[in-house]
């Protein structure tokens, strides 16, 4: 990964700025028009950031990816555009077929075996929006139609580069049905985008153990919008200075909340949540998700405290689906077929 970047800080997007996120929903619109759809690639979803020298590759989560990726950093740092910030997708195909076993491979802290499996299985970066290709002219505010444009256009300017591939689409709806009808494990269905709205401005920090001294002050000069932490740095910002970003927090979401509740660390965690709240104008709602606690009435009471609390337990039904064809646009030659993970 290239050193933390004055350069990048000054492109006119924020690095901690997030992906945007697909909403899951039962079926395509029933009106095509106005309307992209692109497969929903099953990989690392990431912004690749440029500025002269320096190149980043962000996680959604806001962790850095160029560690476990050289060879798609080396990819980036070889075009001849020398400014640019791109969104897109990790993928690894091996033999035709999109290996996402291969990627949660390169999660690994032994540098010498991600380089191997770099040379052995090298990444795609399946590209579908660009961002900014000007310093300090984010496209930001652009419908994604004009991105498209300006994606296609850059594409156009750096003939074949190795490594990178742009996504497919179609704006029939025939298509894209045949796309769902061909899904496959590897792809994670259909994405319908409007191409008339322009992207959304959301910014991701992360504050742990693991946290820089320069990624804390950053955090501390420009407050993200979310704030990915753990309960002990939660403690230690309420603690210190950075007790004054977290003035406006509106929702805190606990993430396997069964894993911490009637522990010493949930005990930890209750403690803080109530410091904060007490910074608040209003308590924060609090959310907390798991998918295995049983019974759901202890890990509730420890989340809301003396609050009211609310259980959301659908009924759900489990279903396996195993599709073997994938109808693409001409010039995408990936073949996948159907497998178990």
């Amino acid at each position: 990964m290239t050193r933390a970047a004055n350069s990048l800080a000054t492109l006119g997007i924020p690095l901690a700025l997030s992906p945007m996120e697909a909403l899951l929903v039962p079926d395509l619109p029933k009106d095509a028009e106005g309307w992209q759809f692109e497969p929903k690639w099953d990989g690392f979803r990431c912004l690749a950031f440029r500025a002269g020298r320096e190149v980043e590759i962000k996680a959604k989560s806001g962790k850095s990816l160029s560690r476990f990726f050289p060879e798609v950093l080396a990819n980036l740092a070889a075009l001849p555009h020398a400014t640019f910030v791109l969104d897109g997708e990790l993928v690894i195909p091996i033999d035709g077929e999109l290996s996402f076993d291969a990627l949660q491979m390169r999660l690994h802290p032994a540098q010498s075996r991600i380089n191997r499996l770099a040379g052995e299985t090298p990444a795609t970066l399946m590209l579908f929006d660009c961002l900014l290709t000007k310093p300090r002219q984010p496209l930001l505010a652009r419908t994604f139609a004009r991105r498209r444009e300006a994606l296609e256009g850059f594409f156009q300017t750096i003939g074949e580069a190795r490594g990178l591939a742009l996504t497919p689409f179609t704006r029939e709806s025939r298509k894209a049905k045949q796309w769902l009808k061909g899904r496959h494990a590897s792809l994670d269905g259909v994405v319908a985008k409007r191409l008339d709205l322009p992207a959304p401005l959301i910014t991701v920090g992360v504050r742990s153990g693991d946290t820089t001294a320069s990624d804390r002050r950053s955090l501390l000069s420009h407050p993200p919008d979310i704030l990915i932490t753990t309960p002990e740095s939660l403690f230690l910002m309420l603690t210190s200075k950075a007790r004054e970003t977290l003035t406006e927090v509106d929702t805190i979401i606990v993430d396997e909340v069964h894993a911490v509740a009637g522990t010493k660390r949930g005990a930890h965690l209750a403690v803080s949540l109530e410091r904060l709240d007490a910074l608040l104008p209003k308590p924060a709602q609090r959310i907390g998700l798991s998918a295995t606690v049983k019974p759901v009435e202890m890990p509730a009471r420890f989340l809301g405290g003396v609050q009211p609390v609310q259980v959301v337990q659908p009924p759900t039904a489990k279903t396996i689906e195993a599709l073997n064809k994938l109808s693409l646009p001409a010039g995408v030659d990936i073949k996948i077929k159907a497998s178990t993970r």
